[in-house]
């Protein structure tokens, strides 16, 4: 074993296994005693989308656990091997640190397009000209980091949301939402399906002093009906955009914006066919192999388009 370091608190074991061997492996740890385990992802391998009831696995994986500072390792190894001979395993010290200031060194404000910026609340903002949104990492998707988010965000950049009004679909943090409020909007309702999600939403809109009156949260069962709005926007995934096209369609005014994201590049030509029949598309903008399109709903007696310029780094169709 090696020589212990002041301050740590775990000893940490990672073994390099194939998925058909995951739960075996497991169950020794646990009977040894582990306080946690993590899988990690040895491969470039992403699974985006599972099946419902379904938990794939990557094809090469790392178990990670954390043992108390006494475990008698090789009785852990002796046990692991008996499973399965060729295991690749290794141990080390985890040092004990304030993981609440740790993770902060990581999150900088971020730029979104000319007016916007992303800023966590620990952080002064740089630039007092900018339209500043105060929002910590949480529970709930959405920081601005991520490319489908920040795309999403740099399009509204663009837009003139005076007097408009909003829907967040899929609202994660609400950044999407308020920063609609923050850049002019008159009024946003934010929807998710996960209750934590809207608590997040009203928190962040509380720290970023939005009128409570102008954003509302509801789960998609009780959002009022009979509403359409100037702008919907909708960061989730590309599947649930296909299945959900007629009630977002129906959501939004005649001539109103529509923004979708959450989409990977291979996954655009499906999304973007299945709402073309009743929306002009007039933006497709790529981030890192994201996609984000953004479309006019066609009005009742015409094919109107408006004149949306594309702007920076993002590509018109």
């Amino acid at each position: 074993m090696e020589e212990c370091i002041y301050g740590a608190s775990w000893r940490q074991i990672k073994i390099r296994c194939k998925p058909e061997n995951v739960d075996e492996l497991e169950s020794v740890l646990f009977d040894a005693g582990v306080h946690s385990i993590t899988l990690e992802n040895d491969t470039n391998q992403c699974i985006l989308e599972p099946e419902l009831g379904t938990t794939p696995l990557w094809e090469k994986l790392t178990i990670v656990g954390l043992f108390d500072l006494d475990i008698h390792e090789k009785s852990v190894e002796q046990a692991l091997r008996q499973r399965s001979p060729n295991l690749i395993i290794s141990w080390n010290m985890l040092i004990e640190r304030n993981w609440s200031d740790e993770y902060k060194k990581y999150f900088i404000p971020i730029r979104c397009g000319e007016r916007l910026s992303i800023c966590p609340s620990w952080i002064k903002p740089a630039q007092n000209t900018m339209t500043n949104l105060i929002l910590d990492p949480g529970i709930a998707f959405g920081t601005g980091g991520h490319p489908s988010t920040y795309l999403c965000l740099n399009w509204l950049d663009h837009q003139t949301l005076n007097d408009q009004s909003v829907l967040d679909f899929g609202c994660g943090s609400g950044i999407l939402g308020i920063a609609a409020l923050l850049l002019g909007a008159n009024s946003v309702i934010a929807v998710d399906h996960d209750p934590q999600a809207l608590i997040a939403t009203r928190d962040n809109a509380k720290r970023n002093k939005i009128d409570s009156k102008k954003l509302l949260c509801f789960l998609p069962e009780n959002l009022p009906p009979n509403r359409q709005f100037d702008f919907v926007l909708a960061n989730i995934l590309a599947q649930t955009l296909i299945d959900i096209e007629s009630f977002l369609t129906d959501l939004t005014s005649p001539g109103g914006l529509i923004c979708l994201s959450g989409i990977l590049k291979e996954q655009a030509d499906e999304v973007r066919n299945r709402y073309i029949s009743n929306f002009e598309i007039i933006a497709l903008n790529e981030l890192d192999g994201w996609i984000s399109l953004c479309g006019q709903k066609r009005q009742p007696s015409s094919a109107k388009i408006i004149n949306w310029k594309i702007r920076s780094k993002f590509h018109s169709v």
